[in-house]
């Protein structure tokens, strides 16, 4: 509900067939196919829903154009890497102390690859991979990760996809707990022990031991041991995976703001000693990479706007007040 100029209650909405109805949030009620509003907010041209259909275009209208755009992509070996499919029997870091759903997974994350990018590449299945991160906008390498790579009909030639919900890692296999007699056991089923450097300039990953030998190591630090005996049983290193998230540098979307998760990415063969798992992150350009994208592509405030985003979106986790919409831009 809304007030009216005499304070009184109104409702928000429109008649339809003399039933007053919510509809769109939108300023209108309805959806929107001109929105005026987005001359408000600084970008008039795509008040009109748009995109580009010639190259030319294209580079006039950058913000609504794909960072990972088939005209970025112009060498075989230059792809688009999908990262937010979501995986059956993983969700993020809640399912990594299950042991059955651990037992399916194995932290098992390749790289797969359309079969006929593959061939033309030279790549077979179980083949370690380089990945490296491109931005197309600064055109700054972000790092690299090392994958598993595996051939498929499942995904689009060009585009090479690889989940962020596995290729766990943890840097302990136990710590010491106030109150419990033993050391507890870190994410022991789902994540193989890794080595971790970081200067605040140069970030790396390499994972040192798998996560039967690491069971091994440390039975001990197991609580229940009684409903856990089938723990003898694990036999997978956890090997296979990769962590890409931290090679992926921030992508703030310059209209809405959202974080835009897929990569362009240069595929090649690892080298001799690089191993499945391992990380380079140079967080010196990642930093660059996304001041790239503020800075080259976003329309920022001024000190004559008042209003932070339009009042009519709304906010996910912020109560709905003026403060949350306000700001002040000074000098």
């Amino acid at each position: 509900m809304a007030t009216d100029s005499h304070g009184k209650e109104k409702a928000i909405g429109v008649e339809v067939d003399g039933e007053l109805v919510q509809g769109f949030h939108t300023l209108t009620k309805k959806l929107d196919f001109y929105c005026e509003w987005f001359k408000d907010w600084k970008w008039p041209e795509y008040a009109i829903p748009i995109y580009p259909t010639t190259k030319e275009d294209r580079v006039k209208m950058t913000h609504v154009v794909s960072q990972v755009h088939h005209d970025f992509m112009q060498k075989d070996n230059e792809f688009a890497l999908n990262t937010i499919f979501r995986l059956p029997y993983n969700i993020h870091t809640r399912s990594v102390n299950s042991k059955h759903l651990m037992e399916i997974s194995q932290n098992h994350n390749p790289v797969w690859i359309y079969t006929e990018d593959a061939k033309k590449l030279g790549i077979k299945r179980g083949d370690a991979v380089k990945v490296t991160i491109t931005d197309t906008v600064s055109g700054l390498d972000s790092g690299y990760f090392i994958a598993m790579a595996v051939p498929t009909e499942a995904t689009m030639p060009g585009v090479m996809a690889c989940s962020h919900h596995a290729g766990r890692w943890k840097l302990k296999n136990a710590v010491d707990i106030p109150g419990f007699e033993h050391k507890l056991g870190i994410m022991g089923l789902g994540a193989p022990l890794y080595d971790m450097t970081m200067d605040g300039k140069i970030g790396t990953l390499k994972p040192t031991q798998g996560i039967v030998d690491g069971m091994n190591e440390n039975k001990d630090s197991w609580q229940f041991k009684e409903y856990n005996r089938d723990l003898d049983n694990i036999w997978w290193d956890g090997l296979s995976g990769s962590w890409q998230n931290a090679v992926a540098p921030s992508h703030p979307d310059p209209i809405a703001g959202n974080h835009a998760w897929h990569q362009k990415v240069v595929l090649e063969l690892a080298a001799k000693d690089d191993q499945i798992g391992d990380i380079y992150v140079n967080y010196e350009n990642n930093m660059k990479v996304y001041q790239s994208w503020r800075d080259d592509l976003t329309r920022p405030l001024d000190e004559t706007d008042t209003l932070r985003r339009p009042q009519h979106i709304k906010r996910p986790a912020v109560p709905l007040s003026d403060k949350a919409y306000a700001v002040k831009i000074t000098k």
